[in-house]
């Protein structure tokens, strides 16, 4: 479906952006009021709750659903994973941008920024041991992080390069 007006987007680390699911939401309700949503808890146990989101046409036929999960001991698990699901369900219905070819939650991004962050912290410390082995894996996770990391990382791989260089070089 071509949409009638831009999603507002929300930045998050490495430069990637995202719709917030909220923002889904608006637009399903300014431009199909006579569609509805639904959520249904499809699985909860001590650890995981899993929920669907179901869209609705006017006759009350499904025509989209979309299903996330979280752990129960996460804050609001139950609203995070309602909103993930209804989130998924706005997106199959045909309601995102062209830049996106997957779905990310504000929360999943959230986690998202963290695991980048213990990678970046994993290289610096790995570029002692292997710079080598940190310039050959940096493509690999470069959109995940800032500018400021790469720019870091570069020139903490150039600086060990010239040390080995000068090294050699004293031989």
């Amino acid at each position: 479906m071509k949409l009638k007006r831009k999603l507002k987007k929300t930045k998050i680390s490495g430069g990637r952006e995202i719709i917030p699911w909220i923002e889904r939401l608006s637009y399903f309700n300014q431009y199909f009021p006579k569609h509805t949503t639904e959520t249904e808890v499809v699985y909860v146990d001590n650890n995981i709750v899993a929920m669907r989101g179901i869209v609705k046409n006017e006759k009350g036929d499904i025509v989209s659903d979309g299903v996330a999960h979280k752990k129960v001991s996460e804050p609001f698990a139950f609203q995070k994973c309602q909103s993930g699901a209804l989130n998924r369900a706005l997106f199959i219905f045909g309601i995102y941008e062209s830049f996106e070819d997957t779905i990310m939650d504000e929360d999943d991004a959230v986690q998202l920024e963290g695991v980048s962050n213990n990678t970046y912290n994993a290289m610096l410390d790995h570029l002692d041991v292997d710079y080598k082995y940190v310039e050959q894996q940096l493509p690999k996770y470069r959109k995940s992080f800032t500018t400021d990391q790469v720019t870091y990382l570069v020139e903490q791989i150039k600086q060990r390069k010239s040390a080995k260089a000068v090294a050699q070089a004293s031989k």
